[in-house]
C-alpha cells in the first residue's frame, strides 16, 4: 500500500512532470500556482509519495462566500439568514495520471475537507464549496459528499 504525505507546497517540491490529464490544470501547478501562494489569495497542498518530493496530487482552499438564497432548504434552516455565508473553496483537485485511481483523489478530497473542519474553528467558515471544472469532476464530489 502506498503512503502519501500530503502537505504545504514549498520551494522544494517537484512540480515539473506534473500531468493529471487536464492542461489548465497541469499549467496552473507548473507555471501559475506561486503567484496565488505570494500574493495569499489561496493555501495549495500537494501530495508526495513517502520519501519523494515529486508531486503526485494537489488541491487549493481559499475563501469563499454562499447567497444565502441559494443554498439548500436543508443547510440553509441550520444557519443564519445572513445574504452571504462564509465558506471555504476547493477551487482545484488534480491526480498525475501515475496514480488516478488509486484513491488518492479521495484522500485529497478527505484531508482538504478536514482542513476546512479544522479552520472554521478559527475563522468561522460555515460550509465547504467544491469547483467542478466538467460533469467528471462533479460526478467525482457527488459520489464522495
Amino acid at each position: 500500500m502506498r503512503r502519501w504525505t500530503i502537505g504545504l507546497l514549498s520551494g522544494s517540491h517537484d512540480r515539473s512532470g506534473f500531468d493529471c490529464g487536464v492542461e489548465v490544470l497541469n499549467h496552473y501547478l507548473q507555471r501559475l500556482v506561486s503567484q496565488d501562494v505570494k500574493r495569499r489569495t489561496c493555501a495549495v497542498y500537494v501530495a508526495s509519495a513517502e520519501g519523494s518530493n515529486r508531486v503526485t496530487g494537489y488541491y487549493t482552499i481559499n475563501a469563499s462566500s454562499a447567497h444565502f438564497h441559494e443554498l439548500s432548504e436543508e443547510v440553509a434552516k441550520k444557519l443564519p439568514r445572513y445574504p452571504d455565508v462564509p465558506a471555504f473553496l476547493i477551487g482545484r483537485l488534480a491526480v498525475s495520471r501515475e496514480f488516478q485511481g488509486s484513491g488518492l483523489g479521495k484522500i485529497l478530497l478527505m484531508d482538504a475537507v478536514l482542513r476546512c473542519l479544522q479552520l472554521s474553528d478559527e475563522v468561522g467558515a460555515a460550509l465547504v464549496q467544491v469547483d467542478a471544472r466538467d460533469e467528471q469532476a462533479a460526478k467525482f464530489y457527488r459520489r464522495h459528499q
